[in-house]
């Protein structure tokens, strides 16, 4: 049999793979498919093969903190700036609301505060679509959203900012006076999120009340061997340069021998899909996970979904039947993409404020809500 007709019969594999709903069953765990809509999804996977690397930013290199530009953002948003250390931190407010009681325009009163890590395989900087997220994020939320200015690999290494991280975190919680705390992630960002979420636990600080995962980067070894078969049907990603970009982001510009890096990409510390979850199970963490099954990193968050499910983690998982990754991120073009969003949305506001006096509390968990 020749190699392409293994590729392909390997594709149909796991396309037929990809197509079935995960079969789990826990009290904790709210699985939500996105139906694949045949043709439209076979189109999007061709548009995003074909046009997909003029919208990859170039690297940027420097050592610390990305300087961000003043956002463009819709009529009627506002944002803040603000600094820790040498980090300068854009806020995103609410837009002002246009059927206040005495019917002339107020501010919202954010309920929530956000912190939103962006994706770009630790390598690249933000970009549009994430100022773009955050501001709608902020709108349908009433939230305060932050977006954080990570380092990029290979200037700066994961050793040196996730600390730094932390410390914003910290911070963050300060300024956040009381409000209900997000993290947001996409890919590379999703990575983050959790990552330092777990490492503020490690060092004494609350877990954030939700964390929202988009397409997130689980395993940085890249190891799995569904993701052979995943990457026939991926039109964006490469497994190969995912694991390239993370040696960046691990081991910065002093290479490390493979099986050295392989170990290290392994970490816990860089690949929480190692990690114990148990701070968010202590903590209440309510997790929200969305996938597209045409994604080269979905073998790892279906992994990640059935670890968080047997440790007792509240997670509401939504897949995105023959969706690419981060298919969220284009909501302006892609109907189910919308549909995610308008999910996600949805996911937050109907678990707010359950466990907002336990925030300092994990024992006081009840496990009798079905999600």
């Amino acid at each position: 049999m020749s190699a392409q007709t293994n590729a392909d019969r390997e594709a149909a594999e796991y396309e037929g793979h990809a197509q079935r709903t995960p079969a789990f069953n826990s009290s904790t765990l709210t699985v939500d498919p996105i139906p694949d809509r045949g043709w439209i999804a076979a189109s999007t996977w061709w548009l995003f093969r074909a046009l997909a690397p003029a919208f990859i930013p170039g690297p940027v290199h420097q050592r610390g903190p990305q300087i961000f530009n003043d956002p463009k953002l819709p009529v009627g948003y506002t944002f803040e700036r603000w600094s820790f250390e040498d980090w300068g931190l854009v806020t995103i407010l609410p837009p002002q609301r246009k059927n206040s009681p005495d019917n002339v325009g107020a501010d919202l009163d954010p309920i929530r505060s956000m912190i939103y890590f962006h994706g770009g395989a630790f390598n690249y900087p933000v970009n549009a679509g994430h100022w773009k997220l955050c501001a709608r994020f902020a709108a349908e939320l009433g939230a305060e959203v932050t977006l954080v200015p990570t380092p990029l690999a290979p200037d700066n290494t994961a050793d040196e900012v996730v600390p730094t991280l932390v410390r914003v975190y910290g911070e963050f919680l300060r300024r956040a006076r009381g409000k209900e705390i997000l993290f947001v992630g996409d890919s590379s960002g999703g990575n983050l999120a959790l990552v330092v979420a777990l490492a503020a636990a490690q060092a004494g600080l609350p877990v954030p009340h939700q964390l929202i995962l988009i397409s997130p980067w689980l395993d940085l070894s890249c190891t799995n061997p569904v993701i052979q078969s995943a990457q026939k049907v991926d039109p964006i990603l490469s497994a190969r340069r995912l694991r390239q970009k993370a040696a960046n982001w691990v081991q910065g510009n002093n290479p490390l021998p493979s099986d050295e890096l392989t170990i290290k990409l392994k970490d816990p510390y860089f690949s929480p899909i190692y990690a114990s979850l148990a701070p968010f199970v202590a903590g209440q963490t309510r997790l929200t996970v969305v996938s597209g099954t045409f994604d080269v990193l979905h073998p790892d968050i279906e992994l990640f979904v059935e670890k968080a499910e047997r440790a007792g983690v509240n997670l509401h998982y939504i897949e995105g039947k023959g969706q690419v990754h981060v298919f969220p991120l284009y909501a302006r073009v892609l109907p189910e993409g919308k549909l995610a969003l308008e999910k996600v949305v949805e996911a937050v506001k109907s678990h707010s404020g359950r466990r907002w006096t336990a925030h300092s509390s994990p024992s006081a968990r009840s496990n009798s809500e079905t999600l």
